[in-house]
């Protein structure tokens, strides 16, 4: 923890304790969020690959309408 809050009592409204339980907690939620857009990219990745389909974009498409994922997102 940086030393600037290890010196205080509390963090906003919480102690320095409950601080640094909300960080390692938020850190591992970022991280499976992370782990959670690879995968979805990586499955994504596989269907615009696809050499056997000639129309790889609808397919995508499909895909990310099928996800309720956003096509901004989805890309």
């Amino acid at each position: 923890m940086p030393e600037e809050i290890e010196v205080a009592d509390k963090v906003g409204s919480v102690s320095v304790n409950r601080y640094a339980e909300i960080v390692a907690e938020l850190r591992k939620l970022v991280e499976t969020a992370s782990r959670i857009q690879f995968t979805i990219g990586d499955y994504a990745l596989d269907l615009s690959t696809d050499r056997r389909s000639s129309d790889t974009g609808s397919e995508l498409r499909r895909f990310i309408d099928y996800m309720s994922v956003t096509a901004s997102s989805g890309r």
